[in-house]
């Protein structure tokens, strides 16, 4: 039986912990723990795990696992919630950590509405909170009951 690998490092992301919201065109930092048995290089990636067909993005490849943080601006990635940071090994993709999921807001958006007012205007987005919630499923819910089904 093949095991799963499990992380080897200990990835955090400081001030961005699941649900919060992040301007990617602002200055972030990915920070992690490391040891000998690590990779001695990993590939950095963003995602969207809540949208099918989500493909990686680079953020930052061949980074030395020894530095344990790297500082990244300017990625471009379409507003929403379920992104992701991934650590991988670039010899064979697999993900030696993962951060937990976050809120990607328009550039320079720090008016986050939650339940349709208007919340929190911070400029380093490092403590704003959103409330994201699924409509897709309610709405073909919706969709789907107008129809008769035989």
């Amino acid at each position: 039986m093949i095991q799963p690998k499990w992380p080897l490092l200990l990835f955090t992301l400081p001030a961005i912990s699941s649900g919060d919201w992040l301007d990617l065109t602002k200055s972030s930092t990915v920070e992690w723990s490391s040891e000998s048995s690590d990779p001695s290089y990993i590939a950095i990636s963003l995602t969207n795990e809540d949208r099918a067909l989500s493909r990686d993005v680079t953020v930052a490849e061949n980074v030395s696992t020894s530095d344990e943080s790297y500082t990244f601006d300017s990625v471009t990635a379409l507003p929403g919630s379920g992104y992701v940071i991934k650590l991988k090994s670039p010899d064979d993709g697999n993900i030696e950590a993962q951060s937990g999921d976050f809120i990607v807001v328009k550039p320079g958006d720090s008016n986050v509405t939650n339940n349709g007012s208007t919340t929190h205007e911070d400029e380093d987005n490092a403590a704003g909170r959103a409330g994201i919630y699924p409509t897709l499923g309610l709405f073909l819910t919706l969709f789907m009951a107008g129809f008769n089904v035989l």
